[in-house]
């Protein structure tokens, strides 16, 4: 049907009219899965489909120069170089946008709670949380916890941030939720990006060391 296919026009023999690309992504997505419509990443060099490319509106196709690989390496990579620098503007921003945040949440928070989903989330989380605690030993007290940062040298056990830049939260080595305990063996210090990244895993450097500590008390 279609005799030449370029990125500028798509001549067809139905009347021999050019007629262009459409401008639209959403389109340009759907003629690319007809056509094989390719685009050259800049970074690696590579042809790759249009849905492989971000949007960007200062380009002339609309289309980031970079794949959303390179681009994706790119961002974790200036993650990790200003690390102090995001962490800085996110407190300015939150510190500026206090009142208002606060507004949304308990706005958002308390049309939630009353929405079905709300009253079985919360529901199925509480009874999860009971069965989970029910046999949990609890005996840490605050000179532990104060001992444990002392042997940290006050340094995240990841990523080694130190306070005052960061601040450290207790962190479960075996989650309570598998059947870990509330002691001083099973507690170490992290900053609350790293506390939230590890989320409920089991830390296998950390289990060597508790296990250590176990047998040597």
């Amino acid at each position: 049907m279609f005799d030449l296919i370029t990125k500028n026009s798509i001549i067809s023999y139905m009347g021999t009219v050019p007629v262009p690309l459409f401008p639209n992504l959403y389109w340009r997505c759907k003629m690319e899965s007809l056509f094989e419509i390719t685009k050259k990443c800049s970074k690696c060099g590579q042809e790759k489909p249009l849905d492989q490319f971000y949007k960007y509106k200062k380009a002339k196709d609309r289309l980031n120069y970079w794949c959303k690989e390179c681009s994706n390496a790119q961002q974790i990579e200036w993650r990790k170089a200003n690390r102090k620098k995001r962490c800085e503007y996110s407190s300015r921003w939150r510190s500026k946008n206090y009142q208002k945040n606060k507004r949304y949440n308990i706005k958002y928070i308390e049309t939630w709670r009353i929405s079905p989903q709300g009253i079985i989330s919360i529901a199925k989380t509480r009874i999860k949380r009971e069965k989970a605690y029910k046999n949990i030993i609890n005996d840490l007290t605050l000179n532990d916890w104060l001992k444990i940062k002392k042997a940290q040298d006050y340094k995240c056990a990841y990523c080694g941030e130190k306070e005052p830049e960061i601040k450290l939260t207790m962190d479960h080595i075996i989650p309570l939720s598998k059947k870990g305990h509330h002691t001083k063996n099973n507690i170490q210090g992290l900053c609350c990006s790293c506390n939230s990244k590890k989320n409920n895993r089991i830390d296998s450097t950390a289990m060597e060391l508790i296990l250590n500590q176990e047998v040597n008390p």
